[in-house]
């Protein structure tokens, strides 16, 4: 894989992730061939680690993880109310279609 492509798909993790691993991963990136599979492994990975952060890496710094947030019911119900509407709208369409009709 060259520089660039493994520079871009490190970039995708957290920073604390890449202040631990960032140099090394992006060497062994950089040492294998690279491949849209290799990539979407990649961007898979670093989402679960937003969504779900290695136990141990962040020390002394406050939880942000997607999983902590939607811990708080102050984070919780907003998205939740955004997702039942989204819900409402999707169902809605696929009920009745795109009706245009004139005012």
């Amino acid at each position: 894989m060259n520089r660039r492509a493994a520079r871009l798909l490190t970039s995708l993790y957290p920073g604390y992730w890449k202040n631990r691993y960032g140099v090394e991963f992006e060497d062994f990136l950089q040492s294998r061939p690279g491949g849209l599979r290799v990539a979407a492994n990649v961007v898979w990975a670093a989402l679960y680690e937003r969504v779900f952060p290695t136990p141990g890496l962040k020390i002394d710094q406050p939880s942000r993880s997607f999983a902590s947030i939607i811990k708080m019911p102050s984070a919780f119900l907003p998205v939740a109310a955004s997702l039942a509407a989204l819900a409402l709208l999707l169902g809605s369409i696929a009920i009745d279609g795109v009706v245009h009709e004139p005012d």
